[in-house]
């Protein structure tokens, strides 16, 4: 029986009301410290005073260092505690506040100080009222860019090591005066010494919610639409509501949320029924991002909304004789916050004491007064959307058994699952009551075999830690975070008795896969699969940069952007590129940029292709699933984009004030052959090229989709004036002879875009080949440029050197990734060298996304399915393969809108054979290459003469022609 359901449509549909724990909505503000105003000489002198009132005896200083923060910057934990450390500086003590005859008993004014947490400096003992601390040259953090700043968590003023300044009165040369983030001159003497995020920053247990309802007829339908700021589990009468996994999702929780619905009616009785419901933090209460110094994870450092948790259901229920009732979350629920979750983090994982899983909590019946207390009623004040859910949601998809087991120190195990995975382990155990077990989650080990956790900087010490009830086997699937890893390091066991199984789950948006690809070549099947598995492993509702290192971001550009054509070849994810679109488009700026990441994280801005990912992702929905009705809905925001660049351009500004341009490109990577980290390769294509490249491709894009949609002056516009700086730009390039920053960029995404006009390819082909000769056949490109680079070379007539450049087994290079045992795609393609080790930075994920873009090269000219650029949505499709490499035998498949398309092709002595069927509704381009004797066959007649075949032309090596929907055996010899 099939059924169908649209949903809580209109904001008056809703009878629920947003409910939470009283505990969430306590708002105390930060506490860090003192912090001076800002100054861009860290040589300039900054002074603190502190008035003990009368004078007294000292003989000793104690310096805190304050968290790498300087109010909401940076966006997480970058910035080292050094900063704003005074690495020189002097203490006086005087009774005249103008510090007249004064004492210097600290003196640190010729070599740096180490900074330290702490430092304590003893002197002799002397007295005074007055207490001077002056900075004269103070830390900063590259993260902070060029200014400098003195700080301080607080200073004590010792007595025989008693502190007496506590609530002293503190002046100061300057001082920023901003309590709600968490600093004042007063902040210096009030005995806190650490770091407070503030109430609604603490981490919190996870409270388990609960109401029952009585069913007064046999139930006929019933569904629930839920949501949440945070994360959330339903249960009804005892049993799981659907099987998502991270619901709701992540989106811009200040203008959307995603609403599920779920069909319950097999789950209610005739009779009394109880809902139950955890409410975790989720992405919107969770810490972000890098905390290398881990300053931060015993806060939910998150900036969306009001970092209050809310949750929202609402069950309506139809009764056999057609009347209806609307059951909704509001004041009459019950909740308690000591359930079983003690710690939800989607960064460092949960713990979970099941010794608090209170029997029968979401079951008819439950009653624990003594426990459990009203909800409170806690209305969104800002205007939220609430968005039906129309995209697969997060689920489990894959289950690995582990591989090996070995004890790598006394009562530690080491588990290895064969593939690393964005998800997190099913364990099952047994012990005494109050043991605790915590599963650590590795991406790779060290050469020797030991566990290696630098890349995972302020992950480093993740895991899910579960404390058992003494009651027999459990069994525990941790829910409401995600790790990215390979190995497992168990401890807690007493002995191995207490492990009764372990298995890695992959948990990923439940897209179907949409192809199939396998060759002769197992190094380059290798890489497909990786680049699979990678794209799984980081689609958690978005596509996160990386799922193991602290970042995690749903980063646009090398991330998404390039990704366009990469992941509808690998996955069904029509529905995914709308949502993005409109998530691009919940975050657009007034002044018409869409951010670089979607949902946009703070002090983010726009930048060249990260920005363009609204109109590259458009384009690519329509032309792989002819949705125009996404062109027209996002075309005024596309619009209102291109215009302001273009106006940027008309008057000479710099479009964008971020540039990341290349990313991961040679300057960020090590030359090959080099023996240290220091020997970075050549530097990279400059901004201002990049960002001119990627306005010629967004202009393209534009141009295209205002023909599509009929906007013939928009059509007009971008012909006078993106043409004439295309012309002006090509042919300055082509005049000089200057060197240019990152030629391979720079001539590859001339070529990739399509930007060259026929004249001008064999020049800027030229270029681009003797770029890669100059670098010695290795690639200089980063994450953005790499799969436009290699269609570049296949496309132009060099795709074995393309082949060359991905495979060849040194370092940077896939096939050196490949040969070192990788299972997803690394971050970088120097983050694992043999002999040097890891690389240091740290930014080397080894489940990251950005270089999986290689996934479209791969399948474009090896299965040689290709969407036709003038008949989108496969009506008609382009059936290229591309033959010149070592591999010599391809099968392949694609599901496409129109049904599936299968290629087989080998190469056969001095020819080559091709099967290709072609779906109903559907036509196929097919070019064939030409061999010796020029005959090309199909089924054993001349091609141009057989059934379904019509001969369009002949081009250089090569035959184009025309069939119909069917099945095809092509021989070129």
């Amino acid at each position: 029986m099939a059924e169908f359901s649209i949903g809580l449509l209109h904001e008056e549909d809703w009878k629920a009301s947003w409910i939470t724990a009283a505990e969430f909505i306590s708002d105390t503000p930060a506490h860090i410290g003192y912090m001076s105003l800002e100054t861009k000489d860290p040589l300039e002198q900054k002074w603190v005073q502190i008035d003990l009132g009368h004078s007294q005896e000292l003989d000793g200083i104690r310096l805190y260092t304050a968290v790498g923060k300087r109010g909401n910057r940076p966006y997480g934990g970058e910035a080292s505690p050094t900063d704003g450390f005074p690495v020189r500086f002097i203490v006086e003590v005087s009774d005249n506040e103008e510090m007249y005859a004064s004492q210097r008993v600290v003196d640190c004014s010729t070599e740096d100080v180490l900074p330290e947490p702490i430092i304590q400096m003893n002197f002799n003992q002397v007295s005074g009222r007055y207490v001077r601390f002056t900075g004269l040259k103070q830390l900063g953090s590259e993260f902070m860019g060029e200014s400098v700043c003195l700080k301080f968590a607080e200073i004590e003023l010792l007595n025989k090591d008693l502190n007496i300044a506590v609530g002293c009165r503190v002046t100061a040369l300057d001082s920023y005066e901003n309590t709600q983030e968490g600093f004042s001159a007063a902040y210096l003497t009030d005995g806190k010494t650490a770091y407070d995020a503030g109430s609604r920053r603490k981490l919190r247990s996870a409270p388990l919610m609960q109401k029952e309802i009585a069913c007064s007829k046999p139930v006929s339908r019933a569904m629930v639409y839920a949501t949440a700021l945070g994360n959330y589990e339903l249960y009804i009468n005892g049993e799981r509501v659907g099987d998502h996994c991270l619901a709701p999702g992540l989106t811009q929780y200040e203008k959307r949320v995603a609403v599920q619905a779920y069909n319950v009616t097999a789950l209610l009785n005739q009779g009394d029924n109880a809902i139950g419901a955890i409410l975790a933090d989720g992405w919107y209460r969770s810490r972000y991002r890098l905390d290398g110094f881990d300053q931060f994870k015993d806060f939910a450092e998150g900036s969306f909304g009001d970092a209050i948790p809310r949750l929202l259901v609402q069950i309506e229920i139809e009764y056999s004789d057609g009347s209806a009732e609307i059951v909704g979350t509001d004041e009459s629920w019950t909740y308690s916050m000591e359930g079983p979750y003690r710690k939800t983090s989607m960064y460092d994982g949960i713990l979970y004491d099941s010794r608090l899983e209170p029997a029968g909590w979401s079951k008819q019946g439950f009653n624990d007064s003594s426990k459990w207390s009203q909800v409170s009623v806690s209305d969104v004040p800002w205007p939220l959307i609430k968005s039906p859910q129309t995209v697969q949601p997060v689920r489990r998809i894959r289950e690995y058994p582990f591989i090996s087991e070995k004890e790598i120190s006394p009562g530690a195990y080491l588990y290895d699952f064969g593939q690393s995975v964005g998800g997190v382990c099913r364990v099952t155990l047994q012990g005494a009551a109050g043991q605790k077990v915590k599963l650590r989650h590795i991406p790779v080990l060290n050469e020797d075999g030991s566990i290696y956790t630098d890349t995972l900087w302020g992950a480093y010490d993740n895991g899910d830690i579960y404390i058992l009830n003494g009651q027999g086997p459990q069994t525990f699937e941790a829910a409401f975070t995600f790790h990215g890893f390979r190995y497992v390091e168990l401890t807690g066991l007493v002995s191995l008795d207490n492990l009764l199984d372990i298995t890695a789950v992959m948990i990923a948006d439940d897209y179907p896969e949409a192809s199939s690809l396998k060759t002769s070549d197992e190094r380059l099947n290798k890489l497909w699969s990786n680049a699979l598995l990678t794209y799984q492993a980081c689609m958690k509702s978005v596509v996160v940069d990386v799922c193991d290192r602290d970042e995690r971001w749903p980063w646009m550009g090398d991330c998404f952007t390039t990704h366009s054509q990469s992941l509808p070849y690998m996955l069904d994810i029509a529905a995914h590129f709308t949502r993005r679109c409109r998530d691009l488009q919940d975050d657009q700026t007034e002044g018409g940029y869409f951010s670089a990441t979607a949902p946009r994280m703070n002090l983010i801005t726009g930048a060249a292709c990260y920005s363009d990912a609204a109109i590259t992702t458009a384009w690519s929905s329509y032309m792989n699933y002819g949705d125009i009705r996404l062109l027209q809905e996002l075309y005024p925001s596309l619009l209102t984009y291109y215009r302001m660049l273009q106006d940027k351009y008309e008057s000479g500004a710099e479009p964008f004030v971020e540039g990341w341009t290349d990313h991961l490109a040679s300057n960020m990577t090590i030359k090959p052959g080099a023996m240290s980290w220091k020997e970075k390769g050549p530097a990279k294509i400059g901004k201002a090229h990049y960002e001119m490249l990627s306005f010629l491709q967004v202009s393209k894009l534009m141009r295209n989709m205002a023909e599509v949609l009929a906007d013939l002056a928009t059509c007009a516009s971008i012909d006078g004036f993106a043409k004439k700086l295309r012309q002006e730009f090509v042919r300055t390039l082509l005049e000089s002879d200057e060197k240019i920053d990152g030629a391979q960029t720079l001539y590859g995404l001339l070529l990739g875009y399509g930007i060259v006009q026929p004249e001008e390819k064999s020049a800027v082909l030229d270029r681009l080949l003797v770029a890669i000769e100059q670098y010695n056949g290795f690639m200089t490109t980063g994450t953005p440029s790499t799969n436009l680079l290699l269609n570049a070379l296949s496309d132009n007539g060099h795709h074995e050197l393309a082949y060359g450049l991905v495979m060849r087994p040194e370092y940077p290079s896939f096939g050196s990734m490949i040969d070192q045992g990788a299972t997803v795609i690394w971050e970088r393609l120097d983050s694992h060298v043999p002999g040097l080790g890891f690389n240091p930075s740290g930014m080397n994920g080894l489940i990251h996304v950005g270089f999986a873009s290689v996934a479209e090269w791969i399948f474009g000219n090896y299965a040689g399915i290709r969407p036709h650029e003038s008949l989108p949505s496969y009506k008609q499709v382009v059936i290229q393969p591309c033959i010149d490499s070592p591999i010599d035998h391809v099968q392949a498949s694609y599901r496409s809108v129109r049904g599936p398309i299968t290629t087989e092709w080998s190469k056969d002595g001095d020819g080559f054979v091709l099967k290709v069927e072609i779906p109903a509704n559907m036509a196929a381009t097919v070019i064939i290459p030409k061999f010796k004797s020029g005959l090309i066959t199909e089924s054993g007649a001349l091609a141009a003469e057989s059934k379904g075949v019509t001969f369009v032309s002949a081009r250089e090596g090569a035959s184009e022609y025309l069939i119909e929907s069917g099945a095809y055996f092509f021989h070129s010899q």
